[in-house]
């Protein structure tokens, strides 16, 4: 793979599974988009308060959210490889979402981890026809791993 992945956990959840997730759907999404240089990004979990105080600083929104990018501006290179960003998931808002759309936890990580990837490639969803592209892409990279609502 032409993708590096590093995850950091700041909760107290086993996130083995989702990192091997992660690590799958990725994989499908390089191939998607065509990349071919070396990447890397970082998967940061984190718990509903966490994410909460970042929503709040960073966007103004006093609420939890299900996960936050933000592109690399200062360190354009890591470990030799193009360093794309951060992707900030709170585990608890996933797990909540998961139950609460009815598809589990491996469909809710899969889709969050697709939706930041592709914000981190500069993908938005800011109006009608970027939300119509990057939400075709999703479920382009879902359904090609099986993975579905």
């Amino acid at each position: 793979m032409a993708m590096e992945i590093l995850f950091h956990n700041e909760t107290d959840v086993d996130i083995e599974v989702y990192e091997t997730v992660i690590k799958d759907v990725l994989d499908e999404a390089v191939k998607v988009e065509g990349l071919t240089d070396h990447y890397v990004c970082h998967y940061i979990f984190v718990d509903n308060d966490k994410i909460k105080k970042m929503n709040a600083y960073y966007r103004g929104k006093d609420y939890p959210t299900d996960v936050l990018t933000f592109e690399a501006e200062e360190e354009p290179f890591f470990n030799g490889r193009k360093n794309l960003g951060d992707v900030f998931v709170s585990i608890d808002k996933m797990i909540e979402q998961a139950y609460e759309y009815g598809h589990g936890e491996v469909r809710e990580m899969s889709f969050l981890a697709v939706h930041g990837f592709l914000h981190l490639l500069g993908y938005d969803h800011l109006d009608e026809a970027g939300e119509k592209e990057m939400f075709a892409k999703q479920e382009a990279i879902l359904n090609a791993k099986d993975i579905r609502r």
